[in-house]
């Protein structure tokens, strides 16, 4: 059987959601995108996913809260939580870090961190609100979730950051990881595509 490929222009009120790539059986079709390279000026803001265990915050999530303020800082842009399941003290808590702004679902689907749902949901949230940067935890979810997202969205991802920095000139996001077994520190840019993905 050979695959199907269908592009927006070929289902009629299609969001590029990837449920029917998802739900088909025999895997028989495929999404293709066009990557957005221009008109990147409407993409802003700075976005944390924050990942959380019986509704307390990771560490690393707050942490990147922090960075993550230091990064829209530099920018001049806001800063934004999306947190996934979790209540309502989950939520204040999150907000006590200082973003301007949490998205919060409280779906029980959320509850189990099922990859495949948050990713479609996370998907429609970025293409949505155009976030420039979008930072994830380098957990067992983080290094799953951020790569199907990617995918989904037809943009690039630096995985296992150790640092992350404003680049003055241009505005990039400078994303540093160590390469050829730690032998040498590789500074990523991603200066076509949005949002500007990475794992730390």
């Amino acid at each position: 059987m050979s695959g199907l490929r269908i592009d927006r222009q070929q289902c009629d009120g299609c969001g590029l959601c990837g449920q029917c790539v998802d739900s088909c059986p025999q895997g028989a079709i495929a999404l293709e995108q066009e990557a957005e390279k221009n008109g990147l000026t409407g993409w802003k803001g700075v976005w944390v996913f924050v990942q959380h265990r019986e509704g307390l915050p990771l560490p690393v999530s707050l942490e990147l809260l922090s960075k993550g303020r230091e990064l829209a800082g530099r920018l001049g842009e806001g800063l934004s939580a999306v947190l996934l399941g979790g209540d309502r003290g989950t939520v204040e808590e999150v907000s006590a870090y200082g973003p301007d702004r949490v998205y919060h679902c409280a779906d029980p689907y959320l509850a189990n961190n099922e990859e495949r749902i948050t990713a479609r949901l996370l998907a429609g949230l970025v293409r949505r609100e155009k976030p420039a940067i979008l930072l994830f935890g380098a957990t067992g979810l983080g290094r799953s979730l951020a790569p199907r997202l990617a995918a989904r969205l037809g943009t690039g991802l630096t995985a296992d950051c150790t640092s992350l920095e404003i680049n003055a000139e241009t505005g990039l996001l400078e994303q540093t990881r160590p390469a050829f077994g730690g032998n040498l520190m590789a500074t990523i840019l991603c200066p076509e595509h949005r949002p500007q993905m990475a794992t730390v």
